[in-house]
């Protein structure tokens, strides 16, 4: 089991006057497993702080966007991962209490970020600036003293960024995804280090507009739309705090196909690969494309959710054409066995001049009724 580091930093701020605040807050945490690769990645992280800022604290907004892609050039051979907690402070309720009180914007944005990390790491050390926001570290603090008891997860130490400069890199993470996120910037850092991607909560959702935009389009269902998400997030909701290593990878892959259809598109389809980069990262075990068929998807099924799949990936339905093409996938593997079953059934009928006794035992109703009334 990886014993990791996390280190965190955030851009942006309290404040829903966009004049003057930027529109988008994130909290990104550096992961990195302990002793020799942090060591590594740090010494390399400080390096490129002496060749580029002749050892100068790094401070994100005032990096531009070619010292940045660098940066992250050179560090691209070091193993670590990144994951990042983002708010559109846009899409927050004019009336929600986040937005009128600065201690609940901090403290229950960090409890979403920490929830999303004690779900995914069953070990890590937090090492966040000691100069960060007092309300985000007195209400993080408390957090986790509650509920960590008895879990791996209750070490977090506030150090200042100019003598930690992992949480320098931290802030060089969250400052360059909030400015590509607010517009001041086309560098995405998402797409440049996608092998380095361990994932993101976005906060608060927001529904895409297909009810108006899509209703024309051939196949969009809103009906199956909105009944693909109650169904996902009521299994999400249900099993949120599961400690069961399977039942964790299960909640993980709802979401990312929830996420995909929210904010990629309704007829967006994922391959396992793509999943398999984003579930696995920090689970006990490693699932291969096998292992996420019968140890994820098939029990994901058997508990009501909506999942469809064909030669192009998963997805949450949002159309009868992915209920239509699901189902033609099914029949090519189903079709061809119920045909073998059947020849092997004329053949002994034929031979014997009898039906096979077997086939009135009960648990052989199913198969009796396919094979003997099928043409």
């Amino acid at each position: 089991m990886e014993q990791l580091n996390g280190f965190i930093d955030e851009s942006g701020s309290y404040g829903f006057n966009f004049a003057n605040h930027n529109t988008h807050f994130v909290v990104t945490v550096i992961l990195v497993e302990q002793g020799e690769k942090t060591r590594l990645l740090q010494e390399e992280f400080d390096q490129i702080r002496r060749d580029v800022f002749h050892g100068a604290e790094i401070k994100s907004s005032k990096i531009k966007d070619r010292t940045r892609q660098r940066i992250f050039l050179r560090l691209k051979k070091f193993d670590f991962r990144f994951y990042s907690l983002i708010v559109d402070k846009r899409n927050i309720f004019d009336r929600s209490g986040l937005r009128l009180w600065r201690e609940s914007f901090y403290k229950y944005l960090y409890r979403q970020l920490y929830a999303h990390l004690y779900s995914t790491f069953s070990s890590i050390t937090i090492f966040a600036d000691e100069l960060i926001d007092k309300n985000f570290i007195e209400g993080f603090e408390t957090y986790i003293e509650k509920e960590t008891q008895n879990t791996l997860f209750q070490q977090i130490s506030f150090s200042n960024s100019t003598t930690n400069s992992l949480i320098q890199l931290a802030d060089l993470f969250a400052g360059t995804i909030n400015r590509n996120l607010s517009g001041k910037s086309t560098f995405d850092l998402y797409y440049e280090l996608i092998d380095k991607n361990a994932g993101f909560l976005i906060w608060p959702q927001k529904r895409i507009k297909y009810f108006t935009d899509h209703l024309g389009i051939d196949g969009f269902s809103k009906e199956i739309y909105d009944l693909s998400l109650l169904r996902a997030d009521s299994y999400i909701e249900k099993h949120k705090r599961a400690t069961d290593p399977d039942v964790i990878l299960r909640v993980r892959f709802v979401e990312y196909l929830k996420e995909v259809l929210l904010y990629k598109g309704y007829d967006i389809q994922v391959y396992g690969a793509e999943i398999l980069a984003n579930i696995n990262p920090g689970s006990e075990f490693k699932l291969n494309d096998t292992l996420l068929k019968t140890k994820v998807v098939a029990p994901l099924r058997d508990d009501d959710v909506l999942i469809t799949s064909n030669r192009k990936g998963y997805k949450l339905p949002s159309s009868e054409k992915d209920i239509a093409e699901f189902f033609e996938m099914l029949f090519s593997n189903i079709d061809p066995m119920i045909k073998r079953m059947k020849n092997c059934y004329d053949s002994i009928v034929l031979a014997t001049g009898k039906k096979p006794e077997f086939l009135e035992e009960n648990k052989f109703d199913y198969i009796k009724r396919i094979i003997t009334e099928s043409t």
